[in-house]
């Protein structure tokens, strides 16, 4: 099962009407990448989380104050 962070990230994606692929353009992260840490595949590090919270405009610390 998806950990915290991989909720919130698909949650703040699909609120803002973005596909897997246009949100990992705008955050400039590979749409695999994006994927692995929606689904919980990958661990979450952190400037590429600090990428993805900048592209949908929230604090890193609304992603990872869960974890």
């Amino acid at each position: 099962m998806p950990g915290p962070i991989a909720v919130k990230l698909r949650v703040l994606r699909q609120e803002r009407g973005l596909t897997q692929k246009e949100a990992a353009q705008l955050a400039n992260v590979s749409p695999w990448t994006l994927f692995c840490l929606e689904s919980g595949k990958r661990a979450p590090y952190m400037p590429t989380v600090t990428k993805i919270a900048r592209a949908y405009g929230v604090p890193v610390e609304e992603l990872v104050d869960a974890e």
